[in-house]
């Protein structure tokens, strides 16, 4: 599929585990600043970003598929990780 990259992009991460203690509303700061970290490590622009405790809300521009596709990779590996203790 081609990535339109003068387009925003609506993205969202959903976990059906993430629920009481597991709740991404816990991790909610450390989030934003990993969304924004990768963001620019990645070359897309973050527009806006919702956490609403089981999912994640995030409009954003990518300029290339490489770049959106290791932002996914990573992105939601940490935040597995983070939330769930693995290692």
């Amino acid at each position: 599929r081609p990535l339109a990259t003068k387009k925003w992009i609506h993205l969202t991460l959903k976990s059906d585990f993430a629920k009481g203690t597991r709740s991404l509303l816990h991790y909610s700061k450390w989030i934003e600043l990993l969304l924004k970290k990768k963001a620019m490590q990645f070359g897309l622009e973050i527009k806006d970003f919702v956490n609403m405790g089981n999912h994640l809300h995030i409009k954003l521009r990518a300029s290339s598929r490489p770049g959106f596709q290791n932002f996914l990779r990573s992105v939601t590996s940490l935040i597995a990780r983070k939330v769930t203790g693995a290692k």
